[in-house]
């Protein structure tokens, strides 16, 4: 349970971090407003959330299989 706390909080430090130098580079040209900021967070978090199982997939090298070989892969049948 420790590791998915420390894990949680590291994503959402590092989305402060990117989403702090967005919020500061924008501001300091001069662009948008306190509701275009919270929509960018928002969809920045949708892109996160679509893209995060391609991630994962590619870099623990997952590989997928069907209902029938996942049963005859694992020992005993269990």
């Amino acid at each position: 349970m420790w590791l998915q706390t420390r894990m949680f909080l590291l994503v959402a430090v590092l989305f402060g971090i990117l989403y702090g130098v967005i919020t500061g580079i924008g501001t300091w040209m001069g662009a948008g407003s306190a509701a275009f900021y919270i929509i960018l967070a928002f969809v920045f978090l949708g892109i996160q959330y679509l893209i995060s199982p391609a991630i994962v997939g590619r870099i623990m090298k997952i590989r997928w299989v069907s209902e029938k070989r996942g049963a005859r892969a694992t020992p005993n049948g269990s």
